[in-house]
């Protein structure tokens, strides 16, 4: 349970342990210790920070696709509509390579979502957005968040 807020009747003390730092909110919200640690504060501050990178349509065929060959999270729009949330979890060209899968059609996203019509994301209307990313945990997290607070069409259900 994540708080927004302190009440007067919570008490507030912060504890070290494996190098991060948890926040502990011990009070009576129904019998429970409620507890957020600065990690997930993170997480929301990375989520932010995701949400306002540039908007960016993916190439016409022939042209190159603007991505680093970074780690990072990326979201896939069709307009304002959030259609999926992903991560890069390996290989040497980061984002680049894995929105480069889903343009050529070598992703679930795009096999079972798109019923293998790769060819429509060039089209104009579709867009994509990442926050390059290195720490492959928060990666997770930052991805898992997302996905749970934008809801997207599609989530990779590893299937």
């Amino acid at each position: 349970m994540y708080v927004d807020r302190i009440e007067p009747q919570f008490i507030f003390r912060l504890e070290a342990t494996e190098n991060l730092v948890f926040s502990h909110i011990v009070g009576q919200e129904r019998g429970m210790t409620v507890l957020v640690n600065s990690e997930s504060e993170e997480v929301k501050k990375l989520f932010d920070e995701l949400l306002h990178t540039p908007k960016r349509s993916f190439p016409r065929s022939g042209q190159p696709l603007d991505a680093p060959p970074k780690p990072g999270v990326y979201i896939i729009r069709k307009e304002e509509v959030v259609l999926h949330v992903g991560r890069t979890l390996r290989g040497k060209d980061g984002l680049h390579q894995r929105l480069k899968d889903h343009l050529y059609g070598s992703s679930s996203f795009t096999k079972k979502y798109l019923k293998s019509k790769r060819a429509i994301l060039r089209e104009g209307e579709y867009t994509y957005q990442f926050l390059e990313l290195e720490d492959p945990r928060k990666r997770a997290l930052l991805e898992a968040y997302a996905v749970g607070v934008l809801c997207p069409a599609h989530i990779g259900l590893g299937e």
